[in-house]
């Protein structure tokens, strides 16, 4: 049952010569903790954009989750949001992008909630454990998540998993 949940293709490998910069909000959390904090994150990001908008957000909508500063005892931020055209402060929101670069995006499609954490679960430990060893990269700091509006429309559990890459040396 779970073999089916990971895309074991090879990725596509692709250059990012441009940053999305996007509007959102931040949460330090570690591998035990993630699912409990991303909910709360989540649940705190939509009722702050239903009440307030997000400002100069881009149409059709794009969404970014960001996971960056990652630390040896597993500890990361992850950063949530909306891609925006103008970049601006907001109050109650912090600005972040995506770095330009090197890329290996992994496409992740989940058929409900439950799947789709356990797809992204599942992948990931394949990424890291075994398609990075193998290739000829090694993991640059950050990866992120890729939504779109058209992308959600026809799952909401969709997404695209870009991993940052640089050659090995």
């Amino acid at each position: 049952m779970f073999l089916n949940l990971v895309d074991k293709t090879e990725p596509e490998i692709t250059i990012l010569d441009k940053e999305f910069i996007c509007q959102g909000m931040m949460i330090r959390t570690n591998q035990k903790k993630i699912m409990g904090d991303l909910s709360k994150l989540y649940a705190k990001y939509i009722d702050f954009k239903n009440k307030n908008g997000i400002p100069n957000m881009v149409s059709p909508w794009e969404y970014i989750s960001l996971s960056d500063n990652f630390d040896s005892d597993l500890s990361f931020d992850y950063h949530t949001g909306h891609v925006v055209n103008i970049d601006q402060n907001i109050t109650g929101l912090e600005r972040f992008s995506t770095p330009k670069g090197t890329y290996a995006i992994f496409r992740i499609r989940g058929k409900n909630k439950l799947t789709f954490g356990l797809s992204m679960g599942f992948t990931k430990r394949f990424i890291y454990k075994q398609w990075l060893p193998k290739s000829d990269y090694e993991f640059a700091g950050y990866e992120f998540e890729y939504n779109n509006e058209a992308m959600n429309k026809i799952n909401p559990y969709d997404i695209d998993l870009y991993v940052s890459l640089k050659e090995k040396s």
